[in-house]
């Protein structure tokens, strides 16, 4: 086998095993599997679902026979994205015929669902339709589409269908060059064009003219910003470890709590989208039981009664009942900070991310 060397770690470590959907310009359609165990990412397999429903049972079949390939008693952790398909083979198939596995969605992925939930907003939609009506009209003529990068300094960032984040990165964009539109708008060269007293060039005119048009550009765009700092986070290179995941989740609603300030009705629909997404990626999986492990974490805060079940769980769900029970014992004098825990060392280490035995997590 291409990964002998590779295997000798899984019955120690355990495995991750992620899939993904793919679909390229030709319609093609492949599912990639993807095997992480002990810090090592390796390619299994893809397979053609090119003219496949991929309904939740069809996906079920299919991470079934990869599970089998690898041997189920390896497999600890199974990643996908969050579509409803995945889920339902997941959460709910998946966690039927092995009780052991747990199920976790991609977290980039969650966070980009947050964003699409948050672009139906009326005040979201409303401006990001403005935006992309706008743009088509300058990109759809060759000439004005010249014009208009010669006057800005460059190119618009275009929005992905799937990748909801581009919607604000594209409204970004365009808000970066707020002052030299608000020029072009009123320079003699737009004024004389053939473009100008069209319907689509009077519409541009009298947004990019608008000073509260900018204005509700701008709070669109700043209302997202803890999430979409968020979602950089989540969609960087290096994969962040599952303690960092949780205290960039804080940060997120604190930074929103800054923003909305006394408008406590606003900011209770923008946490509740935000929890209700993630309520996948922190309940029924082994992201709050690794947070409650991780010595950097049980230093410097508390863990809810929540990540306490959702330990006492995984320990039900990879242990009988005798190894769980004094897997709970040995936790308690850890979270205690008692005996070893209770060193001075101990507890710098613990802090310090360089030095704390903290692992990244591919989520």
């Amino acid at each position: 086998m291409r990964y002998v060397k590779f295997q000798k770690d899984w019955p120690l470590f355990g495995i991750t095993l992620m899939c993904d959907s793919w679909t390229g310009p030709t319609r093609m359609s492949v599912i990639n599997f993807l095997i992480y165990c002990n810090g090592v990412m390796w390619f299994h397999k893809s397979i053609d679902a090119t003219e496949r429903i991929q309904d939740a049972a069809y996906l079920f079949k299919e991470i079934r026979k990869v599970v089998e390939e690898i041997g189920p008693e390896n497999v600890v952790h199974v990643v996908t994205d969050n579509g409803s398909n995945y889920k339902k083979a997941c959460k709910q198939l998946l966690s039927d015929v092995y009780d052991h596995i747990a199920w976790t969605p991609c977290l980039a992925h969650t966070v980009n669902l947050m964003l699409k939930d948050i672009a139906r907003r009326p005040e979201h939609g409303v401006i990001i339709k403005q935006c992309k009506r706008i743009s088509n009209w300058l990109h759809n003529h060759g000439q004005l589409n010249t014009m208009m990068r010669n006057t800005i300094g460059g190119e618009l960032v275009k929005w992905n269908a799937t990748r909801f984040g581009t919607n604000y990165m594209f409204l970004e964009s365009i808000h970066r060059k707020r002052d030299r539109f608000m020029q072009w708008m009123a320079s003699a060269e737009f004024q004389h064009s053939k473009w100008a007293n069209t319907e689509e060039g009077r519409y541009t005119h009298a947004s990019f003219s608008s000073m509260e048009w900018w204005d509700a550009l701008k709070y669109i765009i700043d209302t997202v910003q803890p999430i979409y700092k968020f979602l950089r986070f989540a969609d960087q290179d290096k994969k962040p470890n599952m303690c960092e995941v949780v205290m960039a989740y804080q940060t997120m609603k604190q930074e929103l709590q800054s923003f909305f300030g006394t408008n406590v009705s606003t900011l209770k629909e923008y946490v509740e989208v935000v929890d209700e997404r993630l309520r996948d990626v922190f309940i029924g999986t082994y992201v709050g039981p690794a947070v409650v492990l991780n010595p950097r974490y049980a230093y410097t805060m508390d863990p809810t009664q929540q990540m306490f079940r959702g330990l006492k769980d995984t320990f039900d769900r990879m242990t009988d009942h005798e190894g769980a029970v004094q897997a709970l014992q040995e936790f308690d004098v850890f979270r205690q900070k008692v005996g070893e825990y209770s060193s001075e060392m101990t507890m710098r280490m613990a802090m310090d991310p360089k030095t704390s035995p903290c692992k990244s997590y591919s989520i």
